[in-house]
């Protein structure tokens, strides 16, 4: 007999190049847009999560404006919210 594990709180993460700007399901409003010579940083104001995204050509998105954005789920990162710790694994299920 094998047990399901009991859901548990978790955080999840997702790194600024994994982010994908101007498509995908969710949205924010854009803070910043720097281009830094090899590569734009656009913060967003999702629904009060700060999220940035690192692109590597200049991205038009103005400050203000609403932008489409998302990530594939295979690139989230999962941590312990007690602890930090990352998870792995069936630690992660």
């Amino acid at each position: 007999l094998r047990r399901t594990p009991r859901p548990r709180p978790v955080k999840v993460g997702v790194r600024p190049h994994d982010i994908t700007l101007g498509e995908g399901p969710l949205s924010g409003r854009v803070l910043s847009n720097q281009w830094l010579g090899d590569e734009s940083h656009v913060a967003l104001d999702a629904n009060g999560r700060l999220v940035v995204a690192v692109t590597l050509a200049p991205s038009p998105a103005a400050p203000g404006a609403s932008l489409a954005f998302g990530f594939t789920p295979e690139r989230l990162h999962l941590f312990d919210p007690e602890t930090g710790v990352a998870l792995t694994g069936e630690e992660a299920s």
